[in-house]
């Protein structure tokens, strides 16, 4: 299994350029505000959990997409210590991407859909969530290398019957194809 997923990462990664034009290897630190995580015990009772100050966690992945004005933006990421230092996530969203074309500063605003993979050890092993997305940036290409910073708000759904914020901003290394 872990062979099979693996090719599947490295080859996604070398089609990426066949049908991207903007490719963003990017930074970012990840904060889901205030958590409270439930659990049904082994004797029947119920542990609350409230994270009043998780882990502002550190976020690295990859973006890719293309279009002028409307376009589409993909999104893999990895956050290691997400909610707390026993859990992380795989975050992979789909977005639609409106940019205004000035010839150097792109600004835009995105919205989308996806899903976080958290995992890990104890209450904070939430499993696979549905999440949609919002946010907005700039992209600063001088050339066919510049920059790109974004702040995202993301919203998971169906965690211990409730959704959880997380609210994302990064700083990325842009290559235009």
């Amino acid at each position: 299994m872990k062979t099979t997923g693996l090719f599947v990462i490295v080859f996604l990664m070398m089609s990426i350029p066949a049908f991207a034009a903007d490719l963003a290897l990017f930074l970012g630190s990840q904060d889901p505000g205030v958590v409270t995580l439930n659990s049904v015990s082994d004797a029947g009772g119920t542990i609350t959990e409230i994270v009043k100050n998780p882990l502002r966690a550190g976020t690295f992945g990859i973006r890719f997409g293309g279009g002028r004005v409307v376009g589409h933006e993909s999104t893999i990421a990895y956050t290691h210590h997400f909610i707390d230092s026993n859990s992380h996530a795989l975050v992979m969203n789909s977005n639609l991407i409106l940019t205004i074309p000035f010839p150097v500063v792109k600004p835009y605003v995105t919205a989308g859909l996806g899903t976080f993979i958290v995992s890990g050890s104890g209450i904070s092993d939430i499993g696979t969530k549905f999440a949609y997305n919002y946010g907005g940036g700039v992209k600063v290409l001088p050339g066919p290398v510049g920059l790109q910073g974004d702040v995202r708000g993301y919203v998971l759904t169906g965690v211990n019957g409730d959704t959880m914020h997380v609210v994302e901003v990064s700083l990325g290394v842009l290559f235009h194809f």
